[in-house]
């Protein structure tokens, strides 16, 4: 049941599905690189001693400094809103202010623009909520350092993974692999834009898995029959945290790059998910709905002093840290 109930989350907020292009949009040209992935070891692996960190407390922690903006999508307001909190939970701020479903959000890298998704496509807006603009068709768009916006595109036979500049302008194929057969979500990126990681379902299993930027080197990272899914970077590009439900409930998880010395951060029996690192990597944010509705908490990155940001009766899901320009 708790694995029906993590794979509903995920579905409904990471697989937006996208329409189809207009006729009169000229498709972005054929990479010179595509990804052909190979095939994943049957072998499995020796086994692997998870250590758990003590049982959390929710007392308050020190305020971060006023500057670190996380987003965030709200129901508050009857539909998605993209909101923007202080790190310490103050100035909750509704950006989205429209009749819109918004889902999504990202920081750019220096902080001035959000890319989000909706039922029309892709837009960006300024950091302020000014400036709403639609950029493209597609779904799950995350910002790739230094080459613009990442966006899922349906293809023929899966999905596709494209780049486009800030404007939406000079599209083209990143990679092509089909990720997104489900429980995916979006693919991270790590600080230099070098690598990806993302969870997805193959040899019939939900797993996470690591990737280069231009397609090569795939390698899985997680062997368990449990799903694994939602990782994401931490800013020094040394640990992987992620979501699991191998002891039945959604935790938050952490491991090195490589898949080694997994670490559980969340212990409950509730549904825990979409973990976002703080740009100094000493913090996480994280969906949970442990208060009986969906809400933002944030812990350390050991998984002490976990706390309730948001407070809000309707549901606040998928943080979004903001970064160091």
């Amino acid at each position: 049941m708790k694995r029906l109930i993590i794979c509903a989350i995920l579905l409904t907020a990471c697989a937006t599905p996208a329409p189809a292009p207009a006729s009169t949009v000229t498709p972005p040209p054929t990479p010179t690189r595509a990804l052909t992935a190979s095939p994943v070891p049957t072998l499995a692996p020796t086994a692997t001693n998870v250590t758990r960190t003590s049982t959390p407390s929710h007392a308050p922690t020190a305020s971060l400094t006023s500057s670190n903006k996380i987003l965030f999508t709200s129901k508050r307001d009857g539909r998605s809103q993209i909101y923007v909190m202080n790190a310490d939970g103050s100035g909750q701020t509704n950006l989205s202010r429209n009749d819109s479903n918004d889902l999504s959000p990202s920081w750019s890298p220096n902080n001035k623009q959000i890319v989000f998704n909706t039922s029309e496509g892709l837009f960006v807006m300024n950091a302020d909520g000014s400036g709403r603009k639609r950029l493209a068709e597609g779904s799950s768009p995350t910002w790739l350092p230094l080459r613009g916006i990442a966006f899922v595109f349906p293809g023929d036979t899966g999905s596709v993974m494209y780049v486009m500049n800030s404007d939406g302008s000079g599209q083209s194929m990143l990679w092509k692999q089909d990720i997104y057969n489900g429980q995916s979500g979006s693919p991270k990126w790590n600080r230099e834009g070098t690598r990806a990681v993302f969870g997805t379902y193959r040899n019939g299993n939900v797993d996470v898995y690591r990737l280069n930027t231009d397609g090569s080197d795939l390698k899985r990272l997680t062997f368990h029959a449990g799903l694994d899914l939602e990782p994401t970077w931490s800013p020094d590009g040394k640990r992987i945290a992620f979501v699991s439900d191998r002891d039945d409930s959604g935790d938050i998880y952490v491991m090195n790059a490589d898949g080694s010395n997994l670490i559980r951060l969340t212990d409950d029996s509730a549904d825990d998910h979409a973990p976002a690192w703080s740009a100094d990597g000493k913090k996480i944010v994280f969906t949970t709905n442990r208060d009986g509705n969906n809400e933002i908490y944030m812990m350390d990155a050991d998984g002490k002093n976990q706390r309730n940001l948001t407070n809000n009766a309707a549901d606040d899901t998928y943080p979004n840290w903001q970064p160091i320009p």
